[in-house]
This record gives C-alpha cells, structure tokens and sequence, in this order.
C-alpha cells in the first residue's frame, strides 16, 4: 500500500468522524431548544379555551361628546371629546367591575374686519403696534380651590397600576427600564458578559409591536461587592440583566401578539450570551397593562381654542407672516409650533383653509396638556398667544361652537388644567415628565 494511499484512507477518516461529531453537536442543540421551548412557552392565545372571561381581553374605553366651558377636548385618535380631568370620562361596565386596583392612596415623594387683510396692510398695522410680551409668570393663572364634593356625587380618584416589584435591587427612575410603566424581565447569565458583546444584540430588540424595549445591566464593584442597576454601555461587564417592555401607550395596552414576539426574540438573544430568561404569566402581564392603559386613556386630553376673523378671510400669506414674527415654527406636516424657551413644544397651531383656497377664516391653538408640565403653564401662554393674534388681525376667541370666550371662562378652564395636572402629580406621573412623554407622545 503506498503512502498515497494511506493518506487518502486517513483523511477519509478524519472527515468521517468530524461529520458525525457535527451531527452529535447539532442533535444537542435541537434537544435543548425543544426542552427550553416546552418547558416555559409563552401561552398561545390562539390555543385558549373558549370559555374564557371577557373581563381578560383588553377593552377600548367609550369616549363620549363633553366641553369643558364651551371648550371641547379632542381626542387626537378619534376626534371626539373628552373630560379635561379624564373622570368623566366612563369605562365600559365589565371593565370597571373588573379593576382590580385602587388609587394611589399615600405618597412619599412628594371686533371684526369687512374686507381681506393685506401685507401691507398688516405692516401698517404693525407700525404702531406693540406686541404684548408673553411672560409665563404673568400669564399663569390663580390655581382655583379644589371644588368641593356634590351631594350624591361620587368622587372618581385616578387609577394607575403599582410599580412591578423585583427582589433584585432597585432601579432608579433615571435608568430606561422604570418598573411603573415597563415590565420586567430578568435575563439570568451564565457567567458575567461584557457590554460590548450585548450592545449589537441589544439594538436587534429595541421594540415589540410598537411598544419600546430597554435594558440595563447590574453591576458589581469588585472591592466592595456593592451591586447597581446601570444603562448598558462599552466597557461595563454585567452579571445580570434585565429587560423592560413598556406596558401601554396611546396606541393601546401591550397585547398577547406583542408579548408572544417579545418572549420568543429575548430567547434568541439570551442564546447569544448564554443567558436564561424568566418568563412572566402573560395573563398578569397584560392585567397590568390593560391597568396601566385605563389610566392613559382617561388622561390623553388635548385642549384647544380658536381666533376666527371677525369679517372677510385672510389671506394665508397674511398669517404666515404674522406668525413667524409671533415666533411660530412651521412644521413640514403644516402645524405650527410654539416652543419653549429649552425648545420643547408648548403648543401647535393650525389655519383651518378649504383645499386650494389661499385664504383661512379660522386658526385652532392646541395643547397637548399631559406633555406640557405644569410650571411652564402652557395653557395660560397659549391663551395670551391667541388674545395677541386677536388683536393684531382684528380676531374673535371663540370655542368649537363658535361662542366667544370670556376670561370668566378661560380662568375656570385654568383652574381645571390645574386639576388636572395635580391628579397626574398624585400617581407619580406629573405632565412633562420622562414617564409622561414615554407614555403619551
């Protein structure tokens, strides 16, 4: 037998026993992947009984026609009403019977033109013109007393989920994942893994559905032993981690579809590190969603007033001019925007014009109110925006009806903003904040 010869029969071997070590390898893998897949799946909702309740399916709340002193609240989603305080707003039976929560009870922590409006005739005007400085202080109304109870009136307070608790330590407020609105899930590690090693996996799951998903690792101090829960960064090396799926948003509750990708992507991420997931009951999960939507649903209140021409249109042209020296931005979408003064939205404005035509009647200035936080008094810089505009184009303040508005019936709607706002400060989510805007924007 020549030396050929044997090398050919001892490479012949070698492969042989390399394709049959693969084969052993990758029938490993499947067995573990079959265990891991039967023993924790995520409940099928399509395998569910019939006969279950209802009251488990998420249920959209039924908004009905109010105004708020003649002005109405617009919900953006359905163009229709709703109470400013979001409590009258009435859920559906079934889903109010089901609320298993209750309100936060204790906390810790704290006069007319006849003819069209020209450009010249606007700079005429502007000649002898002093626009009236807009100061938040002097434009924030007297907070109204809180309105006693009505006889026979029962007093609605605000529900909203309690923080998931862990056992593990706690997450500041300041961290992505924020146990009030995001739900969390621990990712268990092998062995520590390094930040530059998850990043990449990391960004792979950024949402479910269109519900936002953010992780944090925790980190050891080798000298003291003391752990904290940090953003995941270059550098860190983690020994656990955890991720946060947001509960709710405008959009609706987190739902089974939503939940069942989440669960199936974080598996195939966790193989990627060697990491093991702890998968919650769906059932409480989305109990603490639907907990959780209730509680944005009665509060997605956006407010709006009106300055309609007191006679003839403008011209479009007209007001385009005079609202960019009113400091108004206009957006790509047509909406005007009125920032503050650390270039976050205040207010928008939009000129209500028939398709072709180049003149406008009527501007409608809306506050998106859960965004705007209470100090900069949105609504009262917003009111003095629109007495301003009346002002120089000889305008009415009127309300969707068509009412003039009176400044008797815009401070009662100030004090009902601030109402408001004090319901949002009471179950830790005050209007503006990180939570807020997570929640409503």
């Amino acid at each position: 037998m020549t030396e050929l010869q044997i090398s050919l029969i001892v490479i012949g071997a070698v492969i042989i026993i390399g394709v049959i070590a693969y084969n052993k390898w990758q029938e490993f893998r499947a067995h573990k992947k079959v265990e891991r897949a039967f023993a924790d799946a995520p409940e099928d909702v399509l395998m569910q009984s019939a006969s279950v309740e209802d009251s488990d399916f998420r249920r959209e709340p039924v908004f009905f026609q109010n105004t708020v002193a003649g002005v109405r609240l617009e919900d953006p989603a359905m163009n229709t009403s709703i109470s400013i305080t979001g409590l009258d707003h009435p859920l559906d039976e079934e889903a109010e019977a089901d609320d298993p929560l209750e309100a936060v009870a204790e906390i810790d922590d704290e006069k007319a033109v006849e003819y069209l409006v020209t450009d010249e005739e606007v700079e005429a005007v502007d000649e002898g013109y002093q626009e009236p400085a807009i100061d938040m202080d002097e434009a924030e109304p007297t907070p109204d007393p809180a309105p006693a109870d009505t006889p026979g009136e029962e007093k609605v307070t605000p529900v909203v989920p309690e923080p998931v608790t862990s056992t593990t330590p706690s997450v500041p407020k300041s961290l992505p994942v924020d146990d009030l609105i995001d739900y969390p899930v621990e990712l268990n590690l092998e062995e520590p893994v390094r930040g530059e090693k998850f990043l990449p996996l990391m960004q792979s799951l950024r949402y479910t559905g269109n519900k936002p998903v953010h992780f944090i690792g925790l980190v050891r101090k080798p000298d003291t032993g003391e752990e904290s829960w940090q953003p995941v960064m270059h550098g860190g090396i983690y020994h656990q981690l955890k991720a946060g799926v947001q509960l709710a948003n405008r959009t609706g509750a987190l739902n089974e579809i939503e939940y069942s990708e989440l669960i199936t992507r974080l598996r195939q991420l966790s193989d990627g590190i060697g990491a093991e997931p702890e998968v919650p009951d769906m059932t409480d999960v989305l109990k603490v969603a639907r907990d959780l939507y209730r509680f944005v649903a009665e509060h997605d209140a956006r407010l709006g007033i009106n300055v309609r021409t007191g006679g003839a249109p403008w011209s479009v042209q007209t007001l385009i001019t005079v609202l960019e020296r009113q400091k108004f931005d206009l957006r790509p979408d047509g909406f005007f925007v009125k920032h503050d003064t650390d270039g976050s939205v205040l207010f928008l404005l939009t000129v209500d014009t028939a398709p072709g035509s180049d003149t406008a009647a009527r501007m409608t200035l809306l506050l998106d109110v859960p965004c705007v936080a209470q100090e900069k008094n949105g609504f009262g810089v917003m009111v003095q925006c629109a007495k301003s505009l009346c002002q120089r184009l000889n305008g009415i303040l009127v309300d969707d009806d068509d009412r003039m508005l009176s400044d008797p019936m815009l401070d009662d709607i100030a004090g009902q903003v601030n109402v408001f706002y004090e319901e949002m400060k009471a179950v830790l989510i005050p209007a503006g904040s990180v939570r807020a805007m997570r929640l409503f924007n």
